[in-house]
């Protein structure tokens, strides 16, 4: 996960590979957590449909992926985690 980039591609290829889309980051931040901090409603949709974890929290600082959402006003996405 340290080196997942934010694109559709790697992120299908996550849930193709079945592989963990709660896993944290170097940053501890989740692929759901980092696209939503982004702006990438594309993927936090992916993400979402394929149960990534809404309630996750960066432990460091107890966020969620729609607290990071809301910080720079990524209204589309906040709508979509509710």
């Amino acid at each position: 996960m340290d080196s997942f980039k934010l694109s559709i591609s790697s992120t299908t290829k996550l849930i193709q590979n079945n592989d963990d889309l709660d896993a944290r980051d170097k940053n501890i931040m989740t692929a759901l957590m980092k696209a939503s901090s982004r702006g990438h409603a594309n993927i936090v949709q992916l993400l979402i449909e394929n149960h990534a974890d809404l309630n996750a929290t960066r432990s460091s600082i107890n966020q969620t992926a729609l607290m990071k959402a809301s910080f720079p006003g990524h209204a589309k996405l906040i709508t979509l985690q509710l």
